[in-house]
């Protein structure tokens, strides 16, 4: 099969499913952007693997997809500006400039916070190694035999 037809083929099993499941998702009462996402996690690598499914060979298929998704996000994302309603923008101007700079700032500081949290613990976990000439891989496994 053909690079055009590999990718045609996988667009159309990717799109096919979004939608269903979009539809299936709007039917039990939840945002259809639920299941497309169900399905993206689905397919993708976390689970089903579909780019190395044998009917897909071509080598640069998973990136072909991958320039493709984010053209869909900037897509998406221009959509979304051009939904803006100015006017309401500027009567709730400080509450969304508040809301959207600590949307930011407090998810980076928790990730800063957390990174250092891990550090900490394998600073400590190093230092208090039973036998430090071991691999920890080696230790654990002499301790669970």
């Amino acid at each position: 099969m053909s690079a055009y037809l590999q990718l045609a083929l996988a667009l159309t099993i990717i799109i096919f499913a979004a939608k269903a499941a979009g539809y299936l998702s709007t039917r039990l009462g939840q945002p259809a952007v639920l299941g497309e996402l169900l399905v993206g996690l689905l397919l993708g690598p976390t689970a089903l693997d579909m780019i190395h499914w044998p009917m897909f060979s071509y080598a640069h298929l998973r990136e072909t997809i991958a320039h493709l998704a984010e053209l869909g996000v900037i897509f998406l994302m221009f959509m979304a500006g051009l939904e803006v309603n100015l006017g309401q923008l500027r009567r709730t101007g400080k509450v969304s400039a508040l809301a959207g700079t600590l949307g930011v700032i407090f998810p980076v500081l928790m990730g800063l916070g957390n990174c250092n949290l891990v550090r900490a613990w394998a600073d400590f976990r190093a230092v208090h190694r039973a036998d430090p000439g071991r691999d920890q891989r080696e230790h654990f496994c002499a301790n669970t035999n």
